[in-house]
């Protein structure tokens, strides 16, 4: 008898804990705290590329607490796509558009990075070669540092000892 109310105890705790998971896994999903990713192939129509987005943005910017961001596509070297998503000025309530200015931040250095293994891949650039011989028209800000020597390969690794 005891076997038996062993069992049915074990499995009453079994219905409840995995009734409990899929409870939880349904909140989570309803309430955006899980989010199923579709991943997108690269050649996909633009509108799709668009809708995308529309969809996707306004989500993540509400996830993360993002007031406001704009978008570009460039394909083939032009921008083929551009918008503009929540607002450039909360409080005033003034939404954001793709002709208002915008600080990029910090993603200019993964572009740049990105740039520039493109020309070592292509044999443009030596990464151990000084800066300044690809910089003609743009020196290090003076200082008591010795520029001369500073490598592409140590301004992108941030080992350039630079102030």
């Amino acid at each position: 008898m005891k076997k038996s109310g062993f069992l049915e105890g074990h499995r009453m705790w079994t219905w409840f804990i995995l009734t409990s998971i899929v409870i939880s896994l349904f909140v989570m999903l309803f309430s955006s705290s899980l989010q199923i990713k579709r991943n997108m192939p690269a050649d996909v129509p633009l509108d799709e590329f668009k809708a995308h987005m529309d969809e996707n943005i306004p989500a993540l910017m509400k996830l993360y607490g993002i007031p406001g961001c704009n978008m570009a596509l460039v394909q083939d070297n032009e921008v083929v796509w551009t918008k503009g998503y929540g607002y450039a000025d909360v409080a005033s309530g003034r939404v954001l558009t793709v002709d208002i200015p915008m600080s990029v931040q910090s993603i200019t250095k993964s572009v740049t990075a990105w740039g520039i293994m493109r020309l070592r891949e292509k044999g443009l650039i030596n990464l151990d070669a000084p800066v300044s011989q690809y910089l003609k028209s743009w020196q290090f800000p003076l200082s008591d540092y010795p520029t001369e020597k500073i490598t592409v390969r140590q301004l992108l690794s941030h080992t350039s000892g630079m102030p």
